[in-house]
């Protein structure tokens, strides 16, 4: 081999090496947002990391977020008098980026789909409403802030955050603000569903003669839209106290006259409790065990299952419908089978935010 040769092979031979190593490098970076995503059950690292690019994907994730209120700023409806607290600093933390979507969405149209529902009587349905003086309804986490337990949220991590704090009623949260979080409606139902299941199995297990998964979560949804009265019928005063598990989330944001509660400060997403818990002034202890595990609740895992897989298109839609505010206020991607049904409802508001272009 000439000498010329030799060279141009050593020369391939680099940059063949050269570009292994480059790859090598970005699928350790790669798997370094994998195992963050992991360890704070980050729904939006682990969604976005899809890109086909593996050199994109951190930039992909970032613009998910820096770009997103930007994006918005051309909506008529969040304006200039539109405040959404925390913005900034929600946008600019890489582990807040899912919070900081629920945040701008909850607080740029909360008063629009609330005007919505209310002046439509066949939607009043959709605001339950929650009892707020009873004693499960917040966890002080400071001086400055107490933790809204929405059901099925992260109430249970909190709690073990909180070592000696316990519940109190909104009567005893003084002037504190709340932070509150969220997950994906459907998953949240299902979850309020398995719930019930484990605190009254009997009961639950009666409310249809059916066996089919489909067919009784098709009966607790049932259960749930009847009267009161039924309802104690069917299930006595358990049941009635266990049906908010699955109530929409929204609602617990709810004050009993109708409106949101006005110490709503943040609203985030369940899987970003580390990150949410240190932004406002609580030290988050990562060597505590998080809330319940479903699957080691017998019960649960045999008899209550929550896998939306599961369900029909129908049952989907109908969950749906119940849960529809929702969709409304926070940063979630509705089902398929009822997206273009909400995206209606949406064009009736006079919403025209463009993440809600997204819904379709």
């Amino acid at each position: 081999m000439s000498r010329i040769k030799r060279k141009l092979f050593v020369l391939c031979v680099a940059i063949i090496l050269g570009g292994v190593a480059i790859i090598l490098e970005q699928l350790l970076y790669f798997r370094v947002f994998q195992k963050q995503a992991a360890d704070l059950g980050s729904v939006e690292f682990q969604s976005t990391m899809t890109d086909s690019s593996v050199g994109g994907i951190v930039m992909h994730l970032l613009r998910s977020c820096s770009d997103y209120a930007t994006m918005n700023q051309s909506d008529g409806n969040v304006g200039a008098k539109t405040i959404i607290p925390h913005a900034k600093d929600l946008q600019d933390h890489v582990n807040l980026c899912r919070s900081f979507r629920h945040q701008y969405k909850f607080f740029s149209v909360r008063s629009s789909v609330l005007s919505w529902v209310k002046t439509h009587e066949e939607q009043r349905h959709l605001l339950h409403g929650k009892d707020t003086n009873n004693k499960w309804f917040a966890i002080i986490l400071n001086e400055d802030y107490a933790y809204r337990h929405i059901f099925k949220s992260g109430g249970t991590s909190v709690v073990k955050q909180t070592a000696a704090h316990s519940h109190v009623s909104q009567s005893d949260i003084g002037n504190r603000r709340l932070l509150a979080t969220v997950r994906d409606p459907l998953e949240h139902f299902l979850s309020g569903w398995a719930e019930c299941g484990s605190r009254n199995f009997k009961v639950m297990m009666n409310l249809t003669a059916s066996d089919a998964y489909d067919d009784r979560v098709q009966a607790w949804l049932q259960y749930l839209t009847t009267d009161a009265s039924e309802q104690i019928r069917k299930g006595g005063q358990a049941m009635k106290h266990c049906r908010i598990h699955s109530f929409p989330q929204a609602n617990f944001l709810l004050q009993s006259d109708g409106e949101f509660n006005t110490n709503i400060d943040i609203v985030g997403d369940l899987g970003e409790i580390p990150a949410l818990l240190e932004a406002v002034g609580f030290h988050y202890n990562a060597s505590i065990s998080k809330g319940r595990d479903a699957s080691k609740d017998e019960i649960k895992s045999r008899h209550f299952p929550p896998n939306k897989s599961l369900l029909s298109a129908r049952t989907i839609t109908d969950i749906c419908r119940y849960v529809a505010l929702d969709y409304y206020l926070f940063d979630f991607d509705p089902p398929a089978t009822c997206r273009e049904e909400l995206m209606a409802n949406i064009a009736d508001m006079n919403i025209t935010v463009p993440y809600y272009n997204t819904m379709k």
